[in-house]
């Protein structure tokens, strides 16, 4: 598709899409990083409900393990990394001291390594567009 770019990733976002990959004209595809092709990503804020935290396998970030709601109750979304400053932070803090749970809230999240709590703290969480589990998935408020 030719055209402007800034009018094709509107019609990605309205069609809810997760992006678009675009190209010089007169590029060829070489494989490895490039100036020539870039990659615009379709972002959408969810609210969710906390169900625990964790520590990511690969970075040893701090994760947010979230729930959304369904048709039967709670459904488990995915993690997303609490980059919350440190006045919120605290505040994310003590609210997931005060639910803590012995056990995880959902059913399929048994044997993970986790800090359970009760489901009542929701969150603002920035994510990638798309169907399926959250993807590069920020926490970026808490709700009072």
């Amino acid at each position: 598709m030719v055209g402007n770019g800034p009018a094709v990733f509107a019609e990605a976002e309205k069609l809810g899409l997760e992006g678009v990959v675009s190209k010089r004209r007169d590029s060829h595809y070489r494989s490895g990083r490039t100036d020539r092709w870039r990659k615009v990503k379709c972002w959408t804020k969810s609210q969710l409900v906390v169900v625990g935290t964790a520590l990511d396998k690969k970075t040893g970030a701090p994760i947010a393990l979230l729930a959304e709601d369904a048709v039967d109750g709670l459904r488990f979304a995915g993690g997303a990394f609490i980059t919350l400053d440190g006045r919120q932070r605290e505040r994310f803090g003590n609210k997931l001291a005060r639910l803590a749970a012995s056990r995880p809230p959902l059913p399929g999240l048994r044997g993970r390594e986790a800090q359970w709590v009760k489901p009542e703290l929701v969150v603002g969480v920035r994510h990638l567009r798309g169907p399926g589990a959250l993807r590069h998935a920020t926490v970026l408020t808490v709700q009072d």
